[in-house]
């Protein structure tokens, strides 16, 4: 196979657009998908602001003419319009092309100086732990209680209603009451008294305890047992307390009532974050390490609790940590947020 010539293979003339193509499929080949998506859209906005704003076309102007000027530039734009998130994000990825460039020798840069340069410039993002998707994740339990349930025509809209109710039941209750995903996979029945709003759970070290369930976890509970009642009546072989809480409904389960795996509580997670959460919005939470699993969820509950009562002992005891350093991982607090703790606490 011959190599392909012709004038942009030379060092000289590689012009801007050909040199990031490279880059990018680079990225493409080295990173995870979501993560090529957000390079792909900062480099892309990259290019669009040296066109529109500082007449570079990159179609005709050489990789060796790059600036330092145009990531401050860059950034500066960042700064005006998108999150501190991005900003960092995406010059991160613009960033990582100069040094692309002068690791290749398209271009003559100092790299470290504009890192440099660009840890001075960006915003900072507070003097806190990395950001935890809340706001991501609550959009995802909204948008699970609001899915729209199929009509009962056949099995397979019957399958897909118990699944979406299921669904909506399990990650309510992940959420709400911090059990590991494997603890609330092993549930049946039996534990959870629905009058008393507790759930009885086996967890590390097989230790017992009894975990309090809120409100909308009590009513989704209700409405997926309430769907499921005629396949529990139909399990004459196992007492109904016996029954797994979260069962299989695929076809191959059929009308048994078997229990979930950790690995399909996973998959539920999966599900419903794709469903939920825009494209970008992934590539933007993969691209900043913060991928939502069913343990995101845990963190979320006591991400709540440390914010609702301040509380580190009560937030180690609802999260069953054996050891209240675990707990201080999950607190996210501003300055702000500490400043009106502390005036609660000693000055009313």
């Amino acid at each position: 196979m011959s190599a392909r010539t012709g004038p942009t293979d030379t060092q000289e003339s590689l012009v801007l657009a050909r040199g990031i193509a490279q880059y990018m499929s680079r990225i493409r080949q080295r990173r995870a998908p979501a993560t090529y998506e957000t390079y792909r859209q900062a480099i892309k906005l990259f290019l669009v602001l040296l066109h529109d704003e500082l007449g570079v076309d990159p179609w005709s102007v050489p990789v060796s003419a790059l600036q330092p000027a145009w990531v401050e530039h860059f950034l500066a734009h960042l700064q005006r319009h998108k999150s501190i998130e991005t900003e960092h994000v995406y010059s991160r990825a613009v960033v990582g092309f100069y040094k692309e460039a002068a690791n290749r020798g398209w271009a003559s840069l100092n790299v470290d100086a504009l890192r440099d340069t660009l840890r001075h410039l960006r915003r900072r993002k507070g003097r806190r732990l990395p950001r935890f998707p809340q706001e991501e994740l609550e959009s995802i339990l909204e948008f699970v209680q609001r899915a729209s349930l199929p009509p009962r025509e056949d099995d397979a809209s019957h399958r897909e209603r118990l699944r979406i109710l299921r669904d909506a039941a399990f990650l309510l209750t992940l959420a709400d009451t911090g059990l590991r995903v494997s603890e609330a996979c092993a549930l049946k029945r039996g534990d959870v008294d629905l009058a008393e709003g507790q759930v009885r759970v086996i967890g590390k070290g097989n230790q017992e305890a009894v975990v309090r369930i809120s409100n909308r976890v009590i009513r989704a509970l209700r409405r997926y047992l309430k769907e499921r009642a005629p396949l529990d009546g139909a399990q004459s072989t196992t007492a109904l307390a016996e029954l797994a809480l979260f069962a299989q409904h695929g076809k191959r389960a059929g009308q048994r009532i078997k229990p979930i795996s950790r690995w399909t509580g996973a998959d539920i997670v999966t599900r419903w974050t794709n469903l939920a959460l825009s494209e970008e919005t992934r590539a933007n939470l993969q691209a900043q390490d913060m991928p939502i699993t069913p343990h995101t969820f845990r963190h979320y509950f006591v991400t709540t609790v440390l914010r609702g009562t301040g509380n580190l002992r009560l937030a180690q005891r609802f999260a069953r940590h054996a050891s209240p350093t675990t707990t201080t991982r999950y607190l996210h607090l501003s300055d702000e947020e500490m400043d009106i703790a502390y005036h609660e606490i000693f000055n009313e």
